[in-house]
């Protein structure tokens, strides 16, 4: 995510952020929230498609996107940050089990590789 004009000096410390890069979220960033490997995993084979989401898959989604983004801010622009105090959709936490099932080869995206 670019956060200005590319030319603008906040573009050299933007953050760009793809859920197609395998990581467990929030790694090494304190009180950020944490998503384990294989459940961002699981989310990049959703398909991309236009037609509707279920609700699990678009909250799930959208908490997500949450959490990538509050690691990254913690992790480059406000380190002592408090934890946050839930998910935008607590229904459907993260660090839980997700709530519906993605069968493996239907999604636009490669499984991730293996960390090495």
């Amino acid at each position: 995510m670019i956060c200005g004009p590319v030319n603008s000096p906040i573009a050299s410390t933007a953050t760009a952020l793809s859920i197609e890069v395998p990581t467990d979220t929030g790694d090494g960033v304190p009180r950020s929230l944490k998503v384990p490997r294989e459940t961002t995993a699981t989310l990049a084979r959703i398909r991309t498609r236009l037609d509707p989401f279920s609700d699990a898959e678009q909250c799930s989604l959208i908490n997500w996107g949450y959490a990538v983004c509050d690691a990254a801010m913690r992790k480059y622009v406000v380190p002592g940050a408090t934890q946050p105090a839930s998910w935008p959709y607590p229904d459907y936490r993260l660090d839980q089990p997700l709530q519906f099932e993605v069968e493996p080869g239907t999604g636009d995206l490669p499984d991730p590789p293996e960390a090495p």
